[in-house]
């Protein structure tokens, strides 16, 4: 408490979390410098208001115990690639070729301000993470927006606020989506324009930890009257005069073996040097009709191909297995310091809080060192004046949003054996249940400021009380006449709050919930699941 007058102890953060004392008391100890600690995280956090400092605070944690840099201790997020086997990428995929193109538009709308912009055309600045110049001084601008088109994204399922995205959707002259099956979005369209799988294209490359790179090719013909991407972006290039060989100058086929022929390995020796990947004869030329030279590599292009892609041999204790993130600063600080102002960690940041302030997307005022920020919707705001000893409020209970078995996000939710298998409930903690007469199975209505909700009850025992879960991604089904969604979509429940650089809250929501006094909600593997038959 020396810079608010708050003391920071474990019962202040106990009344918080839940966590008891005791169990913060041993979990402080068991991440001290006498162990070798492994501090990983998820991204549940990253989903909530006013979590911006969390990787301050964490990195704090692994600073103060001493767990960056040394053989057998880590602070990094819980990905593969980032934690346990960071370092260097050992194999990468090559250029497809496809030159890169300018965008004109310089203005960028924070994700959960986009519907209001639609509705209001205000949005505010605050930088572009996909151009690489990351933040910016927050700045209010005006947009006009008349037309929406979904490329590859779900955001309208996926996104927060969906209620008022329906609304944006309507109000909109025209809206396109390439969509595969019938998703939200595609729903709310105007045109839909049926798009390939990554099955009926040629094929491509990706990568997920450092030493293995997929390689994913064609399996069929394109379905029906679907068309790749490249075929529509040209389809409609050549409706508005442009000539799509500005932005596809080569096939398909001559980018996937372009990414191919480029990809590189480590060299077996010490050299750190990388060489070519693939071996590309004039038979594999003449059989793919491609342009390009021959080379020798680590594999055979068909045989790189076929398996699926490369996988760098390891061993026990090789040479790869060396790397340490901060290594080499930890051993010596002064002839290896960090791209920091002071060239050290910083625990003390001048330059994040004054980005943070400069951005205004709250009403935070943000400070240098690392600190617990009182969200504007939260665990504290289940209460009716904000003290968490205090009376509840209109909204008592803390709303998240858990991925769920039945889909990844919302991909694969209109699939009939998974709505059979999983059936999307509301979780529920069994005691908060018991008190409103809800059993398990009961239709529950769950509603939030911005919307609500119809799900069948899962009461918990291993749920804390004053929670309740909407698994992510279902996909809505509104009830025109009531307004209520029947889905169970989590961002039916979501508003648009937004904090630091552009945090969107979807893990801490504040709700209510009752028994359902209308009809008995209908399991979802027997409603529809905008499945089209064509035929």
């Amino acid at each position: 408490g020396k810079y608010d007058g708050v003391k920071h102890d474990a019962e202040w953060a106990s009344a918080i979390c839940g966590v008891p004392v005791e169990k913060i008391t041993w979990f402080a100890r068991e991440i001290g410098k006498k162990k070798n600690v492994w501090l990983l995280h998820n991204f549940a956090a990253a989903r909530c208001d006013a979590c911006e400092n969390v990787p301050q605070l964490f990195m704090t944690l692994g600073a103060m115990g001493g767990h960056m840099g040394k053989p057998g201790n880590c602070t990094a997020n819980n990905y593969h690639a980032n934690a346990g086997n960071g370092g260097p990428a050992l194999v990468k995929g090559g250029s497809s070729g496809y030159p890169s193109q300018k965008n004109e538009i310089d203005g960028v709308i924070p994700g959960p301000q986009v519907w209001e912009a639609c509705l209001t055309g205000k949005y505010r600045m605050v930088g572009d993470w996909y151009s690489g110049k990351g933040s910016q001084a927050g700045e209010d601008r005006t947009c006009d927006i008349h037309c929406i088109i979904h490329d590859e994204n779900a955001y309208l399922q996926t996104g927060p606020n969906m209620k008022r995205g329906i609304e944006a959707h309507r109000k909109m002259d025209f809206v396109l989506s390439k969509a595969q099956f019938m998703t939200t979005q595609a729903m709310y369209s105007d045109i839909v324009l049926p798009v390939t799988t990554q099955w009926e294209v040629p094929g491509g490359l990706s990568a997920s930890n450092r030493e293995f790179l997929f390689c994913f090719s064609q399996v069929t013909e394109p379905l029906f009257e679907a068309k790749t991407d490249v075929e529509i972006n040209s389809l409609i290039m050549e409706a508005i005069g442009v000539d799509p060989k500005t932005v596809y100058p080569i096939s398909p086929k001559q980018a996937f073996f372009n990414s191919i022929a480029g990809a590189t390995v480590i060299a077996d020796d010490d050299s750190g040097k990388y060489v070519p990947l693939v071996t590309v004869t004039e038979a594999d030329l003449k059989e793919w009709g491609v342009e390009g030279k021959t080379q020798t590599g680590r594999v055979g292009l068909n045989e790189f191909v076929s398996n699926g892609g490369y996988q760098v041999e390891r061993k026990k204790d090789d040479k790869y297995s060396s790397f340490l993130g901060y290594g080499s600063f930890i051993k010596d600080p002064e002839k290896n310091p960090l791209k920091t102002k002071s060239g050290k960690f910083e625990i003390t940041c001048q330059a994040k809080a004054d980005l943070f302030n400069s951005i205004g997307l709250c009403d935070h005022t943000y400070a240098p060192y690392p600190e617990y920020l009182v969200p504007g919707t939260g665990y504290e705001t289940t209460f009716k004046d904000g003290k968490i000893d205090g009376e509840k409020g209109e909204y008592p209970y803390l709303l998240f949003n858990p991925h769920y078995f039945r889909r990844s996000h919302s991909v694969f939710d209109n699939c009939p054996w998974l709505r059979e298998a999983w059936a999307n409930p509301v979780f529920l903690n069994a005691s908060d249940a018991k008190e409103k007469g809800i059993e398990d199975g009961d239709t529950v209505r769950v509603w939030t400021k911005y919307g609500e909700v119809l799900r069948k009850a899962c009461c918990m025992e291993n749920l804390m009380p004053g929670e309740v879960g909407i698994p992510h991604g279902s996909w809505v089904r509104l009830n025109e006449k009531t307004g209520i969604d029947e889905g169970g979509a989590d961002n039916y429940l979501t508003g648009n709050n937004i904090s630091g650089c552009g945090v969107t809250s979807y893990n801490n929501n504040n709700c209510n919930f009752e028994k359902y006094d209308g009809p008995a909600l209908e399991d979802d593997c027997y409603t529809d699941a905008r499945i089209l038959n064509l035929g």
